[in-house]
């Protein structure tokens, strides 16, 4: 009978071991795993959330409650966390205001309440959203978000990751580092106010005016946005969420259908690609009103004119999906992506528009040739130094992506002798500093000068968002860039937001 006790006892010891080992199992696996693919919580069944996939997998459907805060990330695999590699712990660091020192240490519960409130600066978001007309004066000496002054109402605040999110980690006593400039980061939408408060839908365009105003093309809202050097977000042209072809006051009656690349000329005036309606746009500085200035808005075409050597007026040409635009200021010249048709386009001072470079409506890769022979398969950044024009080649299905130089009467593939662009995107001239480039599928920014690639920011071919040191950064599908000031502005397009790279 003792025998058949202790045997007794050995197998139930035995299955709630096996059940405990299934339920820790279980709260390590992924929280991706056992759910249905969502975009958001509509797509989900009644009490599950549309909830962001962990460790670079979909978003999908689960519970309220998941592992994310027991497990960290490590080479595409979720595992236990636990002391100072755990969520919570990763998190009341990247929040501790970072030191004098250049290391940037471990906050505790204890030395937190030793260590004095920081101070914030104007860039630096608050713990709840306002409006322009209600923002704080935030003052030094302020409390940190979470800590409340006596008798202070508690309002809706932010979960502590959204907090995270809007700060530059790290970034403090940095040479090089990068922060959310406006938008908010990984949430894409529709709204106006200061720059922790906007929302963008991919945004794909972008311009600076004399002033430090920002503007941006917010590609799937269909409208320009104007920025100032706040980070505060106004409507600048259009009818954001509402799609059309009007032109007319920029305010009141114009309409964009997915514009992209934006450039302002020498008297302030701003031209949009509006890639929707195959067209490009003129928004008068004066006036205010948006007009046409080449090809036929809501119209398509195949390349009008498609050969080098003859030319047409600008609003008699013809573009399929025209993604950007850039304004040479010396012999006043634009150039044009015309991205469906495999082309580069030039309007000169005179209104006239021939093409520049590649053979229209044949797409390929054939470099080292005649402009008149020269293929692409995407263009969509520019960059014109000196007499050379740059133009950013996105790849498609398996093809390399490249950065073509058309110099003289020959366009030449940069990257091949230079290195490798997984997909150059965006590209702008730094001066003796060489050319910027996104990388749009390797979610990072590059230095190409001398002949020599560097990365400059991001983690190469590591897609996500984190405000950090420029080289722990992190993007998700970087696309056009704007540099002012020795700022470079990212359209950070995969993430819905606006990000900023100080540089050396």
């Amino acid at each position: 009978m003792k025998f058949l006790n202790v045997q007794s006892s050995v197998h139930w010891l035995g299955l709630l071991g096996f059940l405990l080992f299934v339920g820790l199992a279980s709260c390590l696996t992924p929280p991706h795993l056992g759910g249905l693919p969502c975009s958001q919580d509509t797509d989900c069944e009644v009490e599950l959330k549309c909830l962001k996939g962990f460790c670079g997998g979909p978003n999908y459907c689960r519970k309220d409650f998941d592992c994310r805060q027991t497990t960290v990330c490590r080479n595409s695999q979720c595992v236990a966390a636990s002391g100072e590699n755990s969520q919570e712990a990763k998190t009341e660091k990247l929040t501790e205001k970072p030191k004098e020192t250049s290391t940037q240490k471990e906050v505790t519960s204890e030395s937190s309440k030793e260590s004095p409130a920081p101070e914030k600066s104007a860039s630096e978001p608050s713990n709840k959203e306002w409006n322009d007309a209600s923002a704080p004066e935030e003052k030094p000496g302020e409390k940190p978000p979470g800590e409340k002054p006596p008798g202070e109402k508690s309002p809706g605040e932010k979960p502590p990751q959204e907090v995270v999110k809007e700060q530059s980690s790290g970034c403090a006593n940095k040479t090089s580092c990068v922060s959310t400039f406006t938008g908010k980061c990984e949430t894409q939408g529709y709204k106006e106010g200061t720059a922790t408060v906007a929302e963008f839908s991919s945004p794909s365009g972008i311009a600076i005016d004399a002033a430090g105003n920002v503007y941006i093309a917010d590609t799937r809202n269909h409208c320009i946005r104007k920025v100032d050097p706040q980070g505060n977000t106004s409507i600048y042209a259009g009818q954001c969420t509402s799609p059309g072809k009007n032109g007319g006051d920029r305010l009141t009656s114009a309409r964009f259908r997915l514009p992209q690349g934006m450039t302002f000329d020498s008297s302030g005036h701003l031209y949009v690609a509006d890639t929707g309606n195959n067209c490009i746009r003129k928004i008068d500085g004066r006036t205010g009103r948006v007009l046409p200035f080449a090809g036929l808005c809501g119209g398509k075409g195949n390349s009008v004119p498609k050969s080098i050597n003859s030319s047409v007026a600008a609003l008699q040409a013809r573009f399929d999906a025209p993604s950007n635009i850039i304004f040479d200021a010396t012999p006043k010249n634009f150039y044009i992506a015309d991205s469906k048709n495999y082309c580069i386009r030039k309007i000169d001072k005179n209104g006239n528009l021939s093409t520049f470079a590649g053979t229209c409506t044949l797409k390929g890769t054939v470099s080292g040739y005649k402009l008149s022979k020269t293929s692409f398969l995407n263009p969509q950044g520019l960059a014109k130094v000196g007499k050379i024009l740059y133009v950013a080649d996105l790849p498609t299905g398996n093809n390399t992506g490249r950065l073509v130089e058309v110099s003289g009467k020959t366009g030449i593939d940069v990257a091949i002798r230079s290195g490798f662009f997984s997909g150059a995107y965006g590209v702008i001239s730094h001066g003796s500093k060489g050319l910027l480039v996104s990388d749009h599928i390797a979610n990072s920014i590059k230095r190409l000068v001398n002949g020599n690639i560097s990365l400059v920011a991001g983690k190469s071919g590591s897609a996500g968002f984190k405000n950090a040191e420029a080289l722990q950064s992190k993007f998700k599908l970087p696309q056009l860039m704007a540099l002012y000031q020795n700022n470079l502005y990212i359209l950070d397009t995969g993430n819905h937001c606006i990000r900023k790279l100080s540089l050396p």
